[in-house]
C-alpha cells in the first residue's frame, strides 16, 4: 500500500501544485508573479522525483532500510565466506538455531531478524567469557554487541573479513526491531546472509567455546547404543570456603544432560567422567 501510493503520488502533487498556481497566479484583470508562485512552480518541477524517493531520514534516524545496503552486505558476506576455511558440517545446536530463525521469518520477517541478533549475540558472549575477554576497567556497563564484535576483532579472534559484515547485520537488524521498515525480501535476504554469517562465526569459535577436537573416530551404532544404556561416575569438587569437597555421583545419560544444561549456575566443577559396565 504504501508503494503504492508513493508510486502516484508525484502526479498527485503535481495537480494540486498546478491548481494553486492557476488560483493564485490568475486574476481577472492581470496576471501576477511572486514568491509563492515561483515556490509552486518548484513544487510542479520536483513533483515527477517524488515517486523516487526509497527513504526518508531525519538526524540520524532512517525511514527505510535501503535494499541497495542490504546488496552490499550480501556481497561482503560472499566474500567473507569464500575466505573462510572449510569446516566439516554444522553442530546440531546451531542448525537447529538456524532453521529456527529461517522458520520464523516464513511469518514474521522481523522477529527472525531479531532472533537472528539473539543467536549471533550467544556466540560472541560465549566466546568472550571462554577467553575471559573483558570490558575495560571503566566500562562499568555490559558491553553493547557492537563493542563485544568490536573487541574480539581486535584480539584477532574474529578476522576483519568476518566482522565487517556481522556488523551491518547486527546494524540492520536492531534498526528493523526498533521500527525501520525493512521489505520482506530485503529482511529474507538479511536472513540467509546472517545465518550463514552465523554458522561460519560458529565454526570459527566452536574450539574456544566447546574446546579443541584432538580426536574423531567413527563408531557403529551398536556402540552408540551401548554408550546411551550406560551409567557414569561423576565426579566434581565444590570449592567451598570452609573446607572443598570432592562429590561422585552415579548418572544416566539423561540425569547427565540435565546436570551439564545448568552447570554454569552450579558452584562446583567436573574434574571426571567414566562409563559404569554393567
Amino acid at each position: 500500500m504504501r508503494e503504492k501510493i508513493l508510486r502516484h503520488l508525484w502526479w498527485a502533487t503535481f495537480s494540486v501544485a498546478i491548481a494553486l498556481l492557476i488560483a493564485h497566479s490568475f486574476r481577472l484583470t492581470n496576471v501576477a508573479v511572486d514568491d509563492t508562485s515561483i515556490f509552486l512552480l518548484i513544487v510542479m518541477l520536483i513533483s515527477p522525483f517524488v515517486a523516487t524517493v526509497k527513504k526518508l531520514k531525519f538526524g540520524d534516524f532512517e525511514a527505510e532500510i535501503d535494499p541497495e545496503e542490504v546488496e552490499r552486505v550480501k556481497k561482503d558476506a560472499e566474500v567473507s565466506l569464500a575466505q573462510s576455511p572449510a569446516h566439516q558440517g554444522v553442530a546440531p545446536e546451531v542448525s537447529q538455531a538456524v532453521a529456527n530463525i529461517r522458520s520464523i521469518a516464513q511469518s514474521d520477517h522481523v522477529l527472525a531478524l531479531a532472533k537472528l541478533r539473539i543467536e549471533i549475540e550467544k556466540v560472541l558472549r560465549k566466546t568472550a567469557e571462554s577467553l575471559n575477554v573483558t570490558a575495560p576497567a571503566h566500562v562499568t556497563k555490559p558491553l553493547s554487541l557492537g563493542a563485544l564484535l568490536h573487541m574480539l576483532a581486535t584480539h584477532e579472534v574474529i578476522p576483519p573479513e568476518l566482522a565487517s559484515p556481522l556488523r551491518t547485520v547486527i546494524a540492520i537488524c536492531n534498526r528493523a526491531i526498533h521500527g525501520e521498515v525493512i521489505k520482506e525480501t530485503d529482511a529474507h535476504q538479511i536472513v540467509e546472509t546472517g545465518t550463514n554469517l552465523l554458522e561460519s562465526l560458529y565454526a570459527r569459535t566452536a574450539d574456544i567455546v566447546h574446546g579443541r577436537v584432538v580426536e574423531e573416530t567413527a563408531v557403529q551404532p551398536a556402540e552408540v547404543h551401548r554408550y546411551e544404556q550406560l551409567s557414569y561416575r561423576l565426579t566434581t569438587i565444590v570449592p567451598l570456603v570452609h573446607g572443598p569437597r570432592r562429590i561422585v555421583r552415579e548418572v544416566t545419560q539423561h540425569q547427565l544432560q540435565d546436570y551439564l544444561e545448568g552447570y554454569y549456575e552450579f558452584a562446583e566443577f567436573v574434574i571426571s567422567l567414566e562409563p559404569l559396565e554393567k
